[in-house]
């Protein structure tokens, strides 16, 4: 009888090991997919904070000229890290326009010469963020895109040096990206 239930004992055990093998492949899965996943993430909100701050520079400097505009976003847009490298210029792409309040709907300059630009969109891509856990499941690299749409409504947007125009800017720019009209929803400064 002894030597009975020692039998069971090792059969039992040895039909937990597949089941183990199994769990382990399972909770392997689910941390890639927490651990990249939240780490592609962190890379979105860091290219969404170098669009933004690369779209404000831009709107700053359509006071002077659309080139100047350009290089100030393309600067300030590099000062910022995704994913631990700096957001390079081919990287991004800088388009000088007009965006309509009531339509919602940014026109590139080239497209449409009856109105001034007043509006700068930026938009960033990166495709080659290097992923953790993933390569174990055979993906090695993700992307991703962000764009930003900045407004300078006759100078009332940039680097002024007063307190109050920064919470505007912000808000330009929040708004600006959800599709609203600024003045609709804010008190005027």
């Amino acid at each position: 009888m002894l030597m009975l239930c020692s039998r069971i004992h090792v059969i039992r055990r040895a039909a937990v090991a597949p089941f183990v093998v199994l769990m382990l492949v399972v909770l392997l899965s689910f941390a890639a997919l927490a651990v990249d996943l939240g780490y592609l993430q962190h890379a979105t909100i860091q290219m969404q904070n170098a669009v933004d701050a690369a779209a404000l520079a831009g709107a700053s400097g359509l006071d002077t000229d659309e080139d100047a505009a350009r290089k100030l976003a393309y600067t300030y847009g590099g000062r910022n890290a995704i994913a631990g490298a700096r957001l390079q210029q081919a990287e991004s792409a800088v388009e000088i326009g007009h965006w309509e309040a009531v339509s919602r709907t940014f026109t590139g300059s080239g497209l449409s010469d009856r109105f001034s630009p007043n509006a700068v969109r930026v938009t960033g891509k990166r495709g080659d963020i290097s992923l953790y856990f993933a390569q174990i499941m055979g993906r090695r690299t993700g992307a991703v895109k962000k764009d930003a749409v900045a407004l300078s409504e006759s100078g009332r947007l940039g680097h002024r040096g007063h307190r109050g125009r920064r919470r505007h800017v912000h808000r330009q720019l929040r708004f600006a990206r959800r599709g609203l009209r600024p003045r609709e929803h804010q008190r005027q400064w």
